[in-house]
């Protein structure tokens, strides 16, 4: 149907392989975009290949079925096929790739009736000690902050993640999410507050 990308079995690890793939190198997201809106075939493959490998990796955060992911994946840009008639430039076409990919892959997951969460491996240690403040506190901790951030809530992961692993700001945060830009920065906020509270409840 698509452009083939090989997978192998650890494709859903770690997010270096999908920055790797997903850097933008030549033409913007939305030169692309626009191209791709007029019909350009080439340009509609450039997507498809920038944007595979790193929504796989954030949907292997929500389930380990690849193959569920996968068919996610491929049902995004079959829809993106269909609809281009009807679309126009998004502000970020980033936000809106991971925020159409989100919202169909959690349906699926509710609709088999499949419990999720969401899950950091290898960028984990990176970004905790990227978000917290006083990194010389916490580096022979790590361990506690593990646990500290696995009692979050999904949507206080996902935040963080966003933030601090994607680099996305709040506009674009607030887009994915479907919330606003100031619930954007108060999620942030209250979701640090929470891990370094967690985070000493556990050290007591």
């Amino acid at each position: 149907m698509f452009t083939d990308i090989n997978i192998d079995k650890e494709a859903c690890y770690p997010d270096s392989s999908a920055k790797k793939l997903t850097d933008n190198v030549g033409p913007t997201d939305e030169y692309l975009w626009v191209h791709y809106l007029n019909g350009d075939k080439h340009a509609f493959d450039q997507l498809y290949r920038r944007y595979y490998s790193l929504l796989l990796h954030y949907g292997c955060k929500f389930s380990q079925d690849q193959d569920l992911v996968q068919d996610c994946i491929q049902d995004l840009f079959m829809e993106l096929m269909l609809k281009s008639k009807k679309l126009s430039v998004p502000l970020s076409v980033k936000a809106y790739m991971f925020r159409a990919f989100r919202n169909n892959l959690l349906n699926l997951l509710e609709k088999e009736g499949k419990r999720y969460d969401f899950v950091l491996v290898d960028d984990l240690p990176e970004m905790l000690h990227t978000a917290m403040e006083e990194k010389d506190s916490f580096k022979d901790d790590l361990n506690d902050l593990l646990l500290a951030y696995q009692k979050l809530s999904v949507k206080q992961k996902e935040v963080l993640y966003f933030f601090y692993v994607k680099g996305l700001s709040h506009k674009e945060i607030s887009n994915v999410l479907e919330i606003n830009y100031q619930s954007s920065k108060n999620r942030l906020c209250q979701s640090l507050v929470q891990l370094r509270k967690l985070f000493f409840q556990i050290k007591k």
